[in-house]
Parts: C-alpha cells; structure tokens; sequence
C-alpha cells in the first residue's frame, strides 16, 4: 500500500461537528465547532469544543436549534484563530454531512481524507428510518455516554454520536470480504451511488421504491434529482423490466 494511505486499522479519525447561522455556504458562518479523536482501539477522546464569533447576527431560526444567540458568541475566537487546532489532529477527518461541516469551517483543502458519515450510513444500513446521526444514536442502539446531559444540536454532542455512528460503522466493514482497507478508499466507497428504500420527495415520499411503476422511474431519470435518487430510479426500472 502506498506510503500516503492511511490503513483503516491504524487510522485516527478527527471527527468534528459546528453550529452555524444557517445552512447557506456562502452566505452563513459557524457559531460553535467541536472535535473528537476516534483512535484505531475504539475509545473516543474529545479534544476541543469552542464557540466561534461568526462577525454577524445569529437569525432566530438558527437559535432555535442550537440555541446559541449573539451574546453567547461575541468575544469568541475567530473561525481563523481555531482553524489551526482543527487540522492538528487525526490521521483522517469525518464529519455528518462532511461536506456541509468541511466547507463551513474552511477546510477544504485539507489533505487528508475525509469520511461522511452519513453517506457511510446510506450504504450500510438502508434499512434505517432515517439516517440522521441522532436517529442512528437510537436505531443502532449505540452506547454514547459522554453525550448524555449534554444539549441536543450541539457541537460536542453531535460529534460524540458521529464518532459512535463512525465506530460501529468500522467494525461492520471489518466483517465484510469487499471492505476498504484504507481512508483514502473508504472515502471512495462511500462516494459511490447508495441504493435509497424510501422516496425522499413529493406525493410518494416515505413510499418504498419497489412499489414505484415504471412510468415514475422513468420520470425520475428525466429530472435532475440526486445521484443516489437517480441510481435507485435506474435500479429499479432495469428490475422491474426484467420481471
């Protein structure tokens, strides 16, 4: 294996969770960001939690999730004096919804690889009503008890549950004959396209794709929905065709 790879059995996972402003990347900054260490024997060390002055208001709509406000946040560290402390550690970062968390704190042009979550969680269990980290939490009856009594929709607690969610992730994937041994390829697999169980949208949503007709499908493949969206629609035109 190359020098530059990360082997999944020796790699330390950066696992980082922020609050923001919102959802937009252009337009909203992060209020709070957290990190915990994943080490390769499974324990779980936290190793920063910080606010972050974001340099404007905080709308109510964010508040009402994370239930930070303006004055909690004023005088805080800047995104750019705690960035350093964010990419001192780890072997490998990962993050649920890694693109969303990546993006907000600034750290995408980050060398090491990084790992989402719940990309991870769309392909190993399909199954799950949903695949939210906190939904996970209690559909995996995961143990996390550093988190407990800790507030919902938090830095710190999130990361915790991802850094579980993560963990039980890896010793699935141990079992598996066809498991990345790497980061770096770990990173690849979950790119891939998942097979969805449920419709996502619209009037069929929560409906499970096995019951669309072909008519649907193909109406789906027309459109410029999501790659796993528009796999899923693929999978089961070509099965139901067949049938």
């Amino acid at each position: 294996m190359p020098d530059h790879t990360h082997e999944l059995a020796d790699t330390t996972f950066a696992v980082i969770d922020c609050e923001a402003t919102g959802l937009n990347l252009e337009q909203d900054r992060p209020v709070e960001a957290a990190v915990v260490l994943l080490h390769p024997d499974g324990s779980v060390e936290p190793t920063l939690e910080t606010l972050i002055d974001p340099r404007i208001p905080i709308p109510a709509t964010a508040s009402a999730i994370h239930h930070l406000v303006d004055d909690d946040v004023y005088g805080a560290p800047s995104l750019a004096d705690i960035q350093p402390e964010l990419t001192a550690t780890g072997d490998a970062f990962a993050a649920h919804n890694a693109p969303y968390d990546r993006t907000m704190l600034g750290l995408t042009h980050t060398a090491n690889p990084w790992i989402c979550t719940w990309r991870l969680a769309m392909h190993l269990w399909p199954q799950a009503p949903a695949h939210g980290n906190q939904v996970l939490r209690y559909w995996l009856h995961l143990d996390v008890p550093q988190a407990k009594g800790l507030p919902a929709h938090r830095a710190m607690a999130d990361a915790l549950v991802t850094a579980a969610v993560l963990r039980q992730g890896l010793l699935e994937l141990h079992s598996r004959e066809d498991a990345p041994e790497s980061a770096e390829a770990l990173a690849e697999w979950i790119a891939r396209p998942a097979e969805l169980q449920h419709v996502p949208f619209g009037k069929h949503r929560g409906r499970p794709w096995k019951d669309m007709d072909c008519g649907f499908l193909e109406w789906v493949l027309e459109r410029d929905f999501s790659v796993d969206v528009r796999h899923t629609a693929a999978l089961w035109l070509e099965r139901q065709r067949i049938v």
